[in-house]
């Protein structure tokens, strides 16, 4: 029996997610991930995973949910194991794992902290709860088992983020045992290939938004540590400068008049630049496929998404992702041959996506279903290109 591809299905900066990818990684497994937009999931995702939370993982038609659970199966199934074999030493290492989940949710609550007070009262929680590992960090001076890999997000998002690593780093005249042991997680070979290479951005177009202290422009590096906070970089991360905060009448001592000029040319100019971008934002939009399906006799609509459900991990994790899918209620005009069931869009994000589709193994073991259900010498793709018009 083939072993099924794992596919992890979660939100792209989830610290949980990111343990489950650093577990595969340790090991040399292969894997697909499909990142979901959590505020407006996908109707395959809801059907699958009871809790509607993620991480969740795909092997197969089988799916599992809660990160911690996940990755105890996922060392159990593949090798070398992580787990003690010891009953207790294995206990000790799940309670602290559970430990772990505290942290990031701590962690999560000082990223979306709205003020410096309250961000302060978050951080200083957090370090006390990283304080009470220190007495058993000495017994894991090389370790990297499965309560590293539950850590290791906690330290990836303290690096990537200056306002927080200068107020979690080098605070104290001698390092702590956690934040020893958080430099030793960063470095192993296993979570810098995690790490997405726009991670700073994407933490910034989540948390911005919701007013979150740490990012905006005056709290991204700015604090009393920040000279200090440097020893612990996850590699592979780093953010860009902040954007100063300037006075324009602090600029020079202009005339209001000459100001306001300069200041109607500026906006001139921005706007004919936006102009321009948007433009050419319009022409980059990438291409889609549009899916035009007719349904095998006495098959119909619920089969095919049972049918979808199974694939789409599968599909979008090359690249290609379904923007919508509509029923064919009924016939308006057309060939009398030709009476479709199914209409899908899809957004073509990789070049070599259908490719990789129809060459993947796991997908391959679905083409009898998907024969069984589709009039195949009917379907039509069409590929089509978004056109800027006037």
């Amino acid at each position: 029996m083939t072993a099924p591809v794992f596919t992890l299905v979660g939100l792209d900066i989830c610290p949980f997610v990111q343990r489950s990818q650093i577990l595969l990684a340790s090991k040399g497994v292969q894997y697909r991930i499909a990142f979901i937009d959590i505020a407006d999931k996908p109707n395959w995702f809801l059907r699958r995973v009871p809790t509607g939370k993620v991480p969740a993982l795909f092997a197969g038609r089988d799916t599992l949910f809660e990160s911690n659970v996940i990755n105890e199966y996922l060392d159990e199934v593949t090798r070398p194991r992580l787990l003690p074999d010891e009953p207790f030493a294995r206990a000790t290492e799940r309670a602290w794992m559970a430990y772990c989940d505290g942290l990031l949710m701590t962690q999560f609550q000082a990223l979306m902290a709205e003020t410096e007070a309250d961000l302060d009262a978050r951080v200083s929680k957090l370090l006390l709860d990283l304080g009470k590992l220190d007495p058993i960090l000495d017994d894991r001076p090389d370790a990297f088992g499965l309560l590293e890999i539950a850590a290791a997000p906690l330290f990836v998002r303290i690096a990537a983020v200056p306002g927080l690593a200068a107020r979690c780093l080098g605070t104290q005249s001698s390092p702590p045992n956690w934040e020893l042991w958080g430099k030793q997680i960063l470095a192993n070979g296993s979570v810098a290939p995690t790490i997405l290479p726009d991670f700073h951005e994407r933490l910034r177009a989540f948390f911005a938004p919701r007013r979150s202290w740490l990012f905006r422009d005056n709290g991204m590096a700015t604090h009393a540590n920040s000279e200090r906070a440097v020893g612990l970089v996850a590699p592979g991360t780093g953010s860009p400068d902040p954007i100063p905060t300037t006075n324009p009448r602090a600029l020079c001592p202009m005339k209001e008049k000459k100001m306001l000029k300069r200041i109607m040319a500026l906006s001139i100019s921005l706007i004919m630049a936006l102009t321009a971008g948007l433009a050419a934002a319009q022409e980059a939009k990438p291409p889609m496929m549009v899916d035009v399906l007719t349904m095998q006799d006495g098959k119909t609509y619920d089969d095919a998404l049972a049918y979808f459900d199974l694939v789409i991990p599968i599909i979008e994790g090359h690249g290609l992702k379904r923007v919508s899918s509509m029923e064919v209620v009924g016939k308006m005009a057309g060939h009398d041959a030709v009476s479709p069931q199914i209409v899908q869009v899809w957004e073509i994000q990789a070049e070599d996506a259908m490719t990789a589709i129809f060459s993947d193994p796991e997908y391959l073991q679905h083409v009898p279903m998907r024969d069984a259900l589709f009039r195949m010498d009917l379907t039509q793709l069409w590929m089509t290109q978004e056109r800027q018009t006037n």
